[in-house]
């Protein structure tokens, strides 16, 4: 069996029509019955490098034995013109965390996933975490730094940042 953990995260794919964009990473959250992606805002939405991508793809496990085999879920970004990830801000403005929520009724059949809960925030009493026994401590933000890192605009982004992983409980409530 596949260790829970690893089943908490997917790859992310950005597009815009059918064209291939970006890679990068998001994690599950749950809150009651409602599942979540949560990535970096500037995954679906950078203004700086004029990123603007229309729909997601997440790459979801489908053999809790073999992560080998997995097949990809597309998610659009906009519904009625209008973005459907919320994204987090604190005093500074917006913060580089989003979360998406998830049709679970959409999802495939035989998806293998894990995902993090309320339970597992920091200054939540510890209740039964099942088989992810971690605490969320905080969401970091940064990008590769290839040896071309414009240190102006990643500082403007808050690349390189972490935020304290309550921020998904403003970020999926209601």
């Amino acid at each position: 069996m596949t260790e829970a953990i690893l089943l908490t995260a997917a790859r992310v794919l950005t597009f815009i029509g059918p064209w291939g964009l970006t890679n990068a990473s998001g994690f599950f959250f749950q809150r009651d019955e409602r599942l979540f992606l949560v990535t970096s805002r500037h995954v679906l939405c950078d203004e700086a490098s004029k990123h603007f991508p229309d729909r997601i793809e997440i790459e979801l496990h489908i053999d809790p034995d073999d992560l080998a085999q997995s097949t990809g879920f597309s998610i659009p970004l906009f519904r009625d013109g209008r973005s459907i990830w919320r994204q987090g801000c604190d005093s500074a403005g917006d913060i580089d965390v989003a979360a998406i929520e998830i049709d679970r009724a959409a999802l495939p059949p035989g998806m293998v996933y894990r995902a993090f809960t309320p339970d597992h925030l920091l200054d939540r009493p510890v209740a039964g975490q099942g088989d992810l026994p971690w605490m969320l401590l905080g969401i970091h933000s940064s990008r590769l730094d290839m040896g071309t890192r414009d240190r102006t605009v990643d500082e403007a982004l808050g690349l390189n940042c972490v935020w304290y992983a309550e921020i998904l409980a403003t970020l999926t409530d209601g």
